[in-house]
């Protein structure tokens, strides 16, 4: 959904979740979070690790005695909002996407005022639609692993390996003196197979 991959996630995650936690926000929804997250900031800056750092700037910004500072010159007291928003199981970067829009009276061009030089700020506030749109997405691929597990388990690779090892295991029950008569069966199955499997690669077009 815009870029930032698994290998980015594997570096930058430990310290982006410690920063998530801080902030009183964790498991799937702290992960689903971060994804949409950086896939938003990768997506305008063209680059995972740049992402990755703007969005822990932010995080941390938020807690520093100037971002307190700059908030409460506009009226927005960040640490008890945040707070708050934890103890209601609210996502801290919703919240901080609100208070931005909240202290600037939803004009952007006054965020670097609260922000200073954080692009992560500003491209959550005017990629917040996208951003809970990738959010959305995360959270409804729960339990994806398994049905895709469960699909690949349909497939005629996936069915052959079931046949071969029924016809094993049945061989085994019928006993030993079937054995030789089951284990050429499943051979000449598998050999037949594969030389379908052949023909089909030197003739494509005729398959």
């Amino acid at each position: 959904e815009g870029g930032f991959e698994v290998k980015d996630m594997a570096q930058y995650f430990p310290q982006l979740t410690s920063s998530m936690s801080s902030l009183g926000s964790k498991g799937l929804t702290a992960v689903a979070d971060l994804s949409a997250a950086l896939q938003v900031l990768e997506a305008k800056t063209g680059d995972g690790a740049v992402a990755a750092n703007n969005l822990d700037n932010l995080l941390g910004f938020v807690k520093s005695k100037e971002g307190i500072k700059n908030f409460a010159k506009a009226g927005v007291d960040i640490p008890a909002a945040l707070k708050k928003a934890a103890a209601e199981g609210r996502s801290p970067l919703e919240t901080i996407i609100d208070l931005v829009n909240k202290a600037t009276g939803g004009d952007t061009s006054k965020i670097p005022q609260i922000i200073g030089d954080r692009q992560a700020a500003l491209a959550l506030v005017t990629s917040s639609k996208k951003y809970q749109e990738i959010k959305a997405a995360a959270l409804s691929t729960l339990g994806m692993t398994e049905k895709e597990y469960n699909r690949m388990s349909e497939t005629s690779g996936a069915n052959l390996v079931s046949m071969q090892t029924s016809l094993t295991t049945l061989g085994m029950a019928l006993g030993a003196h079937l054995l030789p008569m089951m284990n050429a069966a499943t051979k000449g199955i598998a050999n037949t197979v594969n030389a379908v499997g052949a023909w089909a690669a030197a003739n494509p077009e005729t398959a």
